[in-house]
């Protein structure tokens, strides 16, 4: 058996690649795997959150069309980046569509969509993005080309990659720039100063405290690790690309094609993924790790590759948020609702007890309360379904002889 295609078996060094080479690379293979997807034969639309990736698939879009395409962004109370989205109709007049307050109906709507999803999902985010391909395929859009893969593809996602690229990059040569890279990532504003100095002096001792205990299972964590848990556990000791490699075999991409698969089939949707053409997976899994990571930025190749086209306060911004959710102030606000359905885990001898109050966790860790609420939901759809596949039984009938 001879297979089609492999994920790069390894990287390229800076000198088997020079940097403008890889820029130049990238940037023609990224626009070519744009405009492969804006073949159809019905109405086109793209997601634009204000983050880079989302902006550099729009703005590859609007360069290849001559700005005659459709973009809609989410804005959302408490965690809008609508005016990052906004900034690039000073380069690109496009039609500009912006859905305000969707996440406001998630109260009403959250056992429906429980049912749509299927299973207990990480984020309400994902009921954000299934309204805004609602208001989509209301206005007649049946194809959505979106951002999403830019991180895995480029190591964006800090805390997964940052630590065995650190490692790496200082044992294959390039002490000084990892260095740079780890100093300006906890120094560079003030606000990362302030966070690393209340991690050192404030969170310091409570981590050794950790370190030196001996180890305890995680609230409903079997006392055996199943195969899933022991290969996870087994991701520190991976090489940075092997760490690539594991997100997208078992992790992080299957997670959220699977989970937006779910609402964009239940419209249905077709959803396009430029940064996902095989061709870019292909290059970016082979780029070494000092044009990723670089000065104190992740994704730098796609920054540097992207300056030309983008606004300067999205190629150079250092936090996003995506299609955000409100946590904190959401599951407050509607308290009277979500907070039964927390209590309601009992009824399956959930570990409840372990996690915390309503309060606590809305102080201590909002996602997490929503995790646990999102297997309240679930499992409270799957019991009066129960019950109703047992009411429509027939009766048992005796097992004696007809008399």
């Amino acid at each position: 058996r001879r297979p089609y295609w492999r994920f790069p078996a390894s990287r390229l060094t800076v000198h088997d690649l020079s940097l403008p080479e890889a820029i130049r690379r990238y940037r023609e293979t990224f626009f070519s795997a744009v405009e492969l997807r804006l073949r159809a034969d019905v109405k086109i639309a793209f997601e634009l959150s204000g983050g880079l990736d989302s902006s550099s698939v729009v703005a590859a879009a609007a360069t290849l069309r001559h700005n005659n395409i459709t973009t809609y962004t989410a804005k959302v109370e408490g965690a809008d980046e609508e005016p990052y989205a906004r900034s690039l109709l000073q380069r690109y007049p496009v039609d500009y569509r912006v859905i305000e307050k969707v996440e406001g109906n998630f109260v009403n709507d959250y056992a429906a969509f429980s049912k749509v999803m299927e299973e207990p999902y990480d984020n309400p985010n994902d009921y954000t993005h299934y309204k805004m391909l609602q208001q989509m395929k209301a206005d007649g859009v049946f194809v959505v080309v979106t951002g999403a893969g830019g991180d895995e593809i480029l190591a964006g996602y800090e805390a997964s990659f940052w630590p065995r690229a650190y490692k790496e990059m200082k044992a294959s040569g390039f002490f000084w720039p990892a260095e740079r890279y780890e100093f300006c990532r906890r120094f560079m504003t003030l606000r990362r100063a302030g966070h690393t100095l209340r991690h050192y002096l404030l969170d310091g001792p409570d981590y050794l405290r950790r370190q030196l205990a001996p180890p305890q299972a995680s609230p409903g964590e079997p006392p055996e690790p199943t195969r899933a848990s022991a290969y996870r556990q087994q991701y520190g000791r991976l090489s940075f690309h092997e760490q690539t490699l594991y997100h997208f075999n078992v992790a992080l991409v299957p997670y959220y094609m699977r989970s937006s698969d779910h609402f964009a089939m239940a419209l249905p949707m077709e959803h396009r993924f430029p940064l996902l053409d095989y061709r870019m997976v292909e290059l970016c899994l082979q780029m070494p790790l000092p044009y990723l990571f670089k000065n104190g930025w992740t994704k730098y190749l796609l920054r540097k590759a992207m300056e030309p086209y983008l606004p300067a306060k999205i190629i150079w911004r250092r936090k996003k948020m995506g299609f955000a959710f409100p946590y904190a102030m959401y599951f407050r606000k509607h308290r009277p609702v979500f907070e039964p359905l927390l209590s309601s885990l009992r009824e399956i001898n959930f570990p409840l007890d372990s996690f915390g109050t309503y309060e606590e966790l809305l102080r201590r860790d909002p996602a997490g309360l929503w995790r646990l609420l999102s297997t309240a939901i679930w499992a409270g759809g799957l019991i009066p379904a129960t019950a109703r596949e047992r009411d429509r039984q027939p009766p048992a009938q005796s097992s004696g002889s007809p008399g």
